[in-house]
C-alpha cells in the first residue's frame, strides 16, 4: 500500500518537454534508492511470456522462434552497451504522465526496475515509432531529458511492447488485430 497526495489533473495533455525534464528529475531522485529491484525485469519477463505462449500454443513455433531471436539479439546488444544500472520507471511512455496545474507527474510505477536510464528514454521513443502513437512528442521528451536512447534499447522496448500486446489480446479480443499487426513486423 502506498499513500499519495491527491492532485487535480488538467485537461490538456502534458507538455513533452516538461515531461522529459520531469523524468530526469525522477531518475535523479531514484539514483539513491538502494532497495531490491529486478534487473531489467521487463526484458526477463518478456522472455518468460514468449516461452509460456510458445508452450500453450498462443504463439506458433515460427513466431515464437522469431521473437526468441529478437529477444536474444536485444539482450546481447543491450548488454554490450555496458550502461550503468539504476532504478528507473520501466514503462515511461507519455500515457503514463498526468498533467497538473503544477506540471507533469509520472504515474504507473509497477514496472520499476534496475536498468540503464536510457531504458525509459527508449520507452518514450518506441511508443511513437512502433505502437501507433505520434513519434514527435516522445522524441521531444527524450530530447528535453538531454539524451538519445541507443537503438538497442529502443528495439528491446519494441519487442516488449509487441509481446505485451499479445498478453492483452488474450483477454481483450478487440485488441487481437493490433497485436497481430505488431507481431507481423517481426515476420
Amino acid at each position: 500500500m502506498t499513500f499519495w497526495q491527491h492532485v487535480g489533473e488538467v485537461p490538456e495533455p502534458a507538455d513533452p518537454i516538461q515531461a522529459g525534464t520531469a523524468l530526469r528529475g525522477c531518475h535523479e531522485a531514484l539514483a539513491s534508492y538502494d532497495g531490491a529491484l529486478p534487473e531489467l525485469g521487463v526484458m526477463r519477463e518478456t522472455e518468460e511470456i514468449i516461452e509460456r505462449f510458445a508452450a500453450d500454443g498462443t504463439l506458433s513455433n515460427l513466431d515464437a522462434g522469431l521473437l526468441r531471436e529478437a529477444g536474444a539479439a536485444n539482450r546481447d546488444a543491450v548488454d554490450a552497451l555496458k550502461l550503468p544500472l539504476q532504478p528507473v520507471h520501466g514503462d515511461a511512455h507519455l500515457g503514463n504522465v498526468i498533467n497538473t496545474a503544477d506540471g507533469p507527474l509520472w504515474t504507473d510505477w509497477e514496472d520499476t526496475c534496475l536498468a540503464p536510464r536510457q531504458w525509459d528514454l527508449a520507452c518514450l521513443v518506441a511508443s511513437g515509432r512502433y505502437f501507433g502513437g505520434e513519434p514527435e512528442p516522445g522524441e521531444r521528451a527524450a530530447a528535453a531529458y538531454g539524451e538519445t536512447p541507443d537503438e538497442a534499447l529502443v528495439q528491446a522496448r519494441r519487442l516488449q511492447g509487441t509481446v505485451w500486446s499479445l498478453v492483452f489480446a488474450r483477454d481483450h479480443p478487440d485488441r487481437r488485430s493490433y497485436a497481430e499487426e505488431l507481431l507481423a513486423q517481426y515476420r
